[in-house]
């Protein structure tokens, strides 16, 4: 934003002071209409702060902003902190995988930026297998404060089918999960294996095998907050902006996430019937 350079207030009349403060205001004001405030956890490669850009999510939704003359500011939370800010207002919006009807009271969601398949990861020793979250009655669960998962796991957690622990962060259920202290940990099968290859050993990823049914496999949103009158008229240039990145061929390159895998996920059995659960 331009700066009005300093004049001493007793050398202006009322008029041309009365005009550089409504310039000034102005200024500021467009400088406010042109910006999208977002706040965001860590969720690494789809969006970190210590990522090139940001991440892949946060570089397709800068990229569809861009398209429509706005640019994006993203500030770092604990995601129950950052969710909370965009809930009240504070910001415009954060990004999120499942929708669930709490969610969809206080937020307006975007037209699907990615898939994010999430799997639950176990220990190799521990012959994990499901089908349906009643098969896990008796295995106690990892869980990250914030996640919501899918309609599907939160309703067999709330409802007392599933039992699950929830820590403060992913690191934190790895922990527990190789300590056996938790049985197994759903989460993002990308970002499960980025953050197993920044954290931890090769020993201890060696001794981790991940489950190939999912959890969910989600669509990844641009979430913003119903506080905001602004946010309809956001949301509209926001899925603008994202056809036209597709549409311009820039999407198909974006939208790629390459992490080494060092863990093969067991198979499903031959007879599975794993539905897709993209819609939950």
């Amino acid at each position: 934003m331009r700066k009005v350079e300093s004049i001493p207030c007793s050398t202006l009349s009322i008029p041309l002071l009365t005009f550089l403060l409504l310039v000034k205001s102005q200024w500021a004001l467009a400088e406010k209409e042109t910006i999208v405030y977002l706040d965001s956890g860590e969720y690494p490669p789809y969006y970190s702060q210590s990522m090139p850009e940001y991440g892949v999510v946060s570089k397709i939704v800068a990229q569809a902003f861009a398209l429509e003359g706005l640019k994006v500011k993203i500030q770092w939370y604990p995601w129950a902190r950052a969710y909370e800010h965009v809930v009240n207002g504070v910001v415009h919006g954060s990004f999120t995988g499942a929708k669930t009807p709490k969610r969809e009271k206080v937020f307006y969601f975007s037209d699907p930026i990615i898939k994010n398949e999430i799997v639950f990861f176990h220990l190799k020793s521990h012959a994990f297998t499901w089908q349906k979250y009643q098969d896990l009655s008796e295995t106690l669960l990892g869980g990250t404060l914030g996640y919501s998962y899918s309609r599907d796991f939160i309703e067999a957690e709330e409802s007392g089918i599933i039992k699950v622990e929830r820590a403060p962060d992913d690191q934190t259920n790895f922990r527990k999960l190789l300590g056996n202290r938790v049985k197994a940990f759903p989460i993002s099968k990308s970002v499960g294996l980025y953050k197993l290859n920044q954290h931890f050993t090769p020993t201890d990823i060696s001794s981790l095998s991940c489950h190939s049914r999912p959890v969910v496999d989600n669509d990844v949103h641009l979430i913003l907050s119903k506080k905001l009158p602004e946010s309809k008229q956001l949301l509209k240039r926001f899925n603008r902006g994202l056809q036209k990145l597709k549409l311009s061929g820039r999407y198909a390159e974006l939208s790629k996430v390459q992490v080494e895998s060092r863990i093969v996920c067991s198979p499903l059995p031959v007879t599975s019937n794993v539905r897709n659960a993209s819609n939950e």
